[in-house]
């Protein structure tokens, strides 16, 4: 049950990592096309995270 609690943490942390980078990237090269992917990605990340989190945390 730890095992998997730490590679959950591991996973999510690197998620987060990746999304907040991707974004800074996009925020630099170009403010009206990063507004939009982040509208995109935040729809991405609600459907997709929001059952997938709550799931996590029934099990854990």
């Amino acid at each position: 049950m730890c095992r998997a609690r730490e590679i959950y943490e591991k996973y999510h942390r690197g998620v987060v990592f990746t999304f907040s980078f991707s974004y800074v990237v996009l925020l630099a090269s170009d403010t009206h096309i990063s507004f939009g992917w982040y509208r995109v990605g935040v729809r991405l990340f609600r459907n997709r995270h929001s059952s997938l989190f709550w799931t996590h945390r029934g099990l854990l």
